[in-house]
């Protein structure tokens, strides 16, 4: 009778043990699922992000950011090149540079209110979109997609 208990309780625990690695590795697809479809959709997420900057902080610096996802929008190729996100992280980190200078009263505040938007201090949003276009040049340089142009 302790033996049959015994098996019972090892059967048991090998039933369970199998629920549990069925529940783990549906975990684990379903993560590789929300990954992928991030990653796939990871310009339309930096264009949103261009927008809501351009909408938080609208200067005229800022205005570089929904002309040009306008002007990639009426490409005729889905992805975005090379020589554009090149351009894109040099115009971030040019505003980010501009932005500190002005909040440690290295240049007057009154001479680019209009360039700049109205609060200049604030980097958060520029640091997260230039965060997120490295990533977008990372990913497009290992998968082979780093193109110069538009043939």
């Amino acid at each position: 009778m302790i033996v049959e208990t015994a098996e019972i309780e090892d059967e048991g625990r090998k039933n369970q043990t199998a629920a549990e690695i069925k529940t783990r590795e549906e975990r684990r697809y379903r993560l590789l699922l929300t990954i992928k479809a991030v990653l796939s959709n990871w310009q339309l997420l930096i264009f949103l992000v261009m927008i809501v900057e351009f909408t938080s902080n609208c200067g005229l610096l800022m205005a570089f950011y929904p002309i040009s996802v306008f002007l990639c929008g009426m490409e005729q190729e889905y992805m975005a090149g090379k020589i554009y996100w090149r351009v894109s992280f040099v115009w971030t980190s040019a505003i980010i540079v501009i932005k500190y200078l002005v909040s440690m009263k290295l240049i007057a505040l009154t001479q680019l209110t209009v360039l700049i938007g109205e609060d200049p201090t604030s980097l958060l949003c520029e640091f997260v979109l230039l965060a997120m276009i490295l990533c977008q040049s990372f990913l497009l340089h290992s998968l082979g997609l780093f193109k110069e142009t538009v043939p």
